[in-house]
């Protein structure tokens, strides 16, 4: 649900569903990775971004998207 309130550019909606989804289960793979995204590209929330992402890599480190996660984070923790 998170990624289609995205899609009609609803971006806080979409943090609250992916929250939403969160605290059902911390472990969430596809929200977290989604939160961290739209709080990075949407609304600029750095430091929201790298937690939730900081987060994905503690639960998952071999995420398909690892990689290019921790260059984010990096570049976010440079600026």
């Amino acid at each position: 649900m998170g990624i289609s309130y995205r899609r009609i550019g609803q971006s806080e909606t979409c943090i609250k569903k992916f929250r939403e989804a969160l605290a059902i289960d911390p472990r969430h793979v596809n929200a977290r990775y989604n939160l961290g995204l739209v709080l990075q590209a949407d609304i600029k929330d750095y430091p929201g971004a790298i937690a939730a992402w900081d987060t994905l890599l503690m639960y998952t480190p071999n995420h398909s998207q690892a990689g290019w996660v921790r260059e984010q984070v990096a570049k976010m923790k440079a600026n």
